[in-house]
């Protein structure tokens, strides 16, 4: 059943203002592809969907069953969607002709992903933040509806998308971009708990302003076997850091299992992660064990600027990956401010190197200056560029060849830090493996 949060028609006074703009999942403007008359061949190959030529006609249907007394009064868009969501740009009219309601339609590309998280996170940031997120219009969690899938209705925040105007701001204007980045941060360390885990709301009800945090999803999202989800709804009051990998790490070990007796590759591999956690807690890596609010996929891409009357960052996109973590999840540095580069993919091993000019030096002080020499050692030591990718495999498990080569290539890179200053390697049968196929 669809679940208008407010009157539909109150909701719709919500405008936006004029200007560039970038849809939800942070990574597009305003396509022209709605004007076509072939099919489109996007999403259509590469997600199997249906082709935006006939799932448009049911966007305007769900329009008409959300709004039906605006019946003829709204036009859809269509906008480049993620790697997770399909994106549509809704423009409603209702007493204003000429300023619609501007929204955005987000509808999940995989079946089992789960809206609820996502709107309890929307929630929780919007409630316990001032961080400026979009605001949940209309939501359906059954298959119930026009679409004949979950979707979520946000509205559409004001200013365009930073990954397309940074490169062409003053440095000024960059420097105050990194100041305003380096708050963010603090800001979001401000919100804490005693545990690492994902948000939901404490009772089956969407709207109930009640929230906890539960432990991280094990299994293959496209694995039909079901999830691993031990004590999923009953983590520990509190947890260390290396507590919560252990657990991680054995919860992937018996997925691993279940699904194959025989796969000793990844078992050997997360045998291995685990002897890494509980080095990096024996070298005193892990002295801080709070958990703080993280969006681990803070990049341009899902951040919006506005630049009148100055530059502002006016929305924070795609919140599906906020998760509580420990603080150095939470600090990869974003070294994309005094180091752009569109062509080269960047690599933390050189963030703190010295940028070349006195202009990309002051943007990169500015954020240093923010944020703090606390923040700045969970940012630039090789220690924790690892401890993050190392969480993040505690996260995500494995669940690609690449993500397997991944892997090996963090334990080498471990133990080659670890020769480095002059500690000894644990030869495990994951390190041996990996010295083998080398």
């Amino acid at each position: 059943m669809s679940s208008p949060l407010n009157s539909p028609l109150e909701a719709l006074k919500i405008t936006s203002e004029h200007g560039l703009e970038c849809d939800s999942d942070g990574e597009s403007v305003y396509s022209s592809d709605s004007s076509r008359t072939g099919v489109s061949d996007s999403s259509t190959l590469v997600y199997s969907h249906e082709p935006y030529e006939t799932f448009q006609s049911q966007v305007l249907q769900l329009c008409h069953d959300l709004w039906p007394t605006l019946y003829q009064k709204y036009t859809i868009e269509r906008l480049k969607g993620g790697s997770y969501n399909r994106i549509i740009g809704i423009n409603v009219f209702g007493t204003d002709p000429i300023n619609p309601a501007r929204l955005i339609l987000r509808v999940p590309r995989f079946p089992d992903e789960r809206v609820d998280r996502e709107l309890a996170t929307l929630h929780f940031v919007r409630q316990k933040t001032k961080f400026p997120v979009p605001e949940v219009i209309a939501f359906d969690l059954t298959s119930n509806n026009a679409l004949g899938k979950h979707y979520m209705i946000q509205n559409r925040l004001p200013g365009a998308s930073l990954r397309l105007v940074y490169p062409d701001l003053n440095n000024r204007q960059k420097c105050s971009v990194a100041a305003q980045w380096g708050r963010l941060l603090l800001d979001l360390h401000s919100h804490s708990s005693p545990v690492a885990g994902l948000i939901e709301n404490s009772t089956e009800s969407i709207q109930d302003q009640d929230f906890k945090v539960v432990q991280f999803d094990v299994g293959d999202v496209f694995n039909p076997a079901p999830k691993i989800n031990c004590r999923s709804a009953d983590v520990p009051g509190s947890e260390t850091t290396l507590g919560m990998l252990e657990i991680q790490f054995n919860r992937w070990i018996a997925d691993a299992r279940s699904l194959d007796a025989s796969d000793d590759l990844t078992v050997d591999l997360m045998i291995s992660l685990l002897a890494v956690a509980r080095e990096m807690d024996q070298l005193g890596y892990f002295d801080d064990d709070n958990n703080v609010l993280c969006h681990l996929d803070l990049e341009p891409r899902n951040i919006l600027l506005s630049l009148e009357p100055q530059v502002t960052i006016s929305g924070i996109l795609d919140w599906d990956s906020a998760v509580f973590a420990p603080i150095f999840m939470s600090c990869a540095p974003p070294f994309w401010l005094w180091g752009w580069d569109d062509e080269i993919d960047e690599d933390e091993k050189h963030a703190n190197d010295i940028p070349p000019t006195a202009n990309l030096q002051e943007i990169k002080r500015t954020f240093e200056d923010v944020v703090g020499s606390k923040i700045l050692r969970y940012t630039y030591m090789a220690q924790y560029r690892l401890a993050r990718r190392l969480f993040q495999a505690a996260i995500s498990g494995i669940n690609s060849n690449e993500a397997y080569k991944e892997i090996l290539d963090f334990l080498k890179e471990w133990d080659e830090l670890k020769l480095q200053n002059g500690q000894s390697i644990n030869l495990d049968r994951g390190r041996q493996m990996w010295l083998s196929s080398c």
